[in-house]
C-alpha cells in the first residue's frame, strides 16, 4: 500500500456522529464534547431526529448556532424523533422509560415498514429538524437506513426532496444505510441521490460492492465497531488509516462521549501512532 499524501488520513476526513450524544445526561457535557471536536479540527457532524429523539439536533444548534457557517451538518429522515417534547433531555429519558415497559409498543421502531417514508410524515419531520437545528443550514439530508422494499414510498418523495434542493434549504440528498439496500434504491431512482454513506468494515467489503456496480461511496460508519467486534487490537486511528489507504477519499464517521477517546484519535492521526 502506498504511504504518500494522497493516502494520508487527516481530521478533515472525519465526521463526528451524534448517535451516542444523548448518553450524556448533562447539557454541559454534551456541549463540551461537541466543542472539543470542533476545536481539534472536526467540522462535519452527522445527526438525525432519531438520535436522542431530537436531542442531538438541539445540541448542535446550542453549540454552533452562533457560527453556523463554520460547520457542515447532515441530518436524516425515516427514523423520527419520538415522545411529547422531542429535543429535550426529559423527553429522551421518558422515551427510554416507556421502551422498557413491556406492555408498551408505541415507541418501537420497525424497519422496513409501510409508513415511515410517508409523504406527510416526512414533510413534518423535515420541518421539525430544521426548527431544532435553528440557524444551522442542513448540508445533506439522508434517508435513514432505507430498504429496497420501501422504494414505492421513497419514489413519491422525490418531488418534495427536489423542491428542498431547488429552494436551497439543503445542498444534497443522500442515502445512509446498508450497501445492498442503498444500491437497489440508487438504481431505482436513476441515480438521484448525490451522497452515499454506508455501514462497512475495515476491509471495505461493502464499499467494494457498490463501486463494482458503478455507485461511489462518500462516507463509512460502523468501521470501528466491526473491527473491534472481530477482535482488532489496533487503535482507532490505525484502523481508520489502514481503511483509508485501501480507498482514499472516503470520510469516516465516529462517535464518542469521551474527550480522551477523541484526543487519542486525533493525536494518532498526527503522530502515526
Amino acid at each position: 500500500m502506498r504511504n504518500d499524501s494522497s493516502t494520508r488520513l487527516t481530521v478533515d476526513d472525519l465526521i463526528f456522529g451524534t448517535s451516542t450524544l444523548h448518553h450524556l445526561l448533562l447539557s454541559k457535557d454534551r456541549c463540551h464534547i461537541l466543542r472539543n471536536a470542533f476545536e481539534v479540527g472536526v467540522s462535519c457532524f452527522d445527526t438525525s431526529p432519531f438520535y436522542g429523539d431530537g436531542l442531538a439536533e438541539s445540541c448542535l444548534a446550542d453549540v454552533f448556532g452562533d457560527v453556523p457557517d463554520l460547520v457542515r451538518i447532515s441530518t436524516k429522515i425515516g427514523l423520527d424523533a419520538r415522545g411529547l417534547r422531542p429535543g429535550s433531555i426529559a423527553n429522551t429519558i421518558a422515551v427510554k422509560f416507556v421502551q422498557k415497559l413491556s406492555c408498551q409498543r408505541m415507541f418501537s421502531v420497525r424497519v422496513p415498514n409501510s409508513s415511515r417514508f410517508a409523504y406527510d410524515s416526512i414533510v413534518r419531520s423535515v420541518g421539525e429538524s430544521f426548527a431544532r437545528l435553528g440557524r444551522i443550514r442542513t448540508d445533506t439530508l439522508f434517508l435513514h437506513e432505507p430498504y429496497a422494499a420501501e422504494w414505492p414510498q421513497i419514489e413519491r418523495l422525490i418531488p418534495f426532496l427536489s423542491s428542498l434542493l431547488n429552494s436551497g434549504d439543503i445542498k444534497q440528498i443522500g442515502l445512509s444505510g446498508y450497501a445492498k439496500e442503498c444500491l437497489s434504491i440508487q438504481k431505482e431512482s436513476g441515480y438521484f441521490f448525490s451522497r452515499i454513506q454506508i455501514e462497512d468494515d475495515p476491509l471495505l467489503t461493502q464499499s467494494s460492492l457498490l463501486q463494482e456496480n458503478g455507485v461511489s461511496v462518500d462516507a463509512l460508519f460502523g468501521v470501528l465497531r466491526t473491527a473491534y467486534a472481530a477482535g482488532s487490537s489496533l487503535s482507532a486511528s490505525q484502523i481508520f488509516r489502514e481503511a483509508y489507504q485501501r480507498s482514499p477519499g472516503k470520510k469516516f464517521l465516529f462517535s464518542t462521549t469521551k474527550i480522551q477517546h477523541l484526543k487519542n484519535l486525533i493525536s494518532g492521526l498526527s503522530d502515526g501512532d
